[in-house]
């Protein structure tokens, strides 16, 4: 039981980080094509994901 907690959440702390790194090569791609409105997004967005992290934990 314990094991299968623990392997659910590595597994869901894998897809967060997949997902930060997912907005952080979307904010990326949007700055340097000269989006910064739509970059701004995405950054504010992996902001606040982490905020939320911190508050968590």
């Amino acid at each position: 039981m314990i094991a299968e907690i623990q392997d659910l959440l590595n597994d869901q702390i894998k897809y967060e980080a997949n997902a930060s790194m997912q907005y952080m090569s979307m904010a990326s791609w949007a700055e340097n094509t000269g989006f910064s409105g739509v970059a701004n997004f995405f950054l504010r967005t992996v902001r606040r994901r982490e905020s939320t992290h911190d508050q968590i934990g």
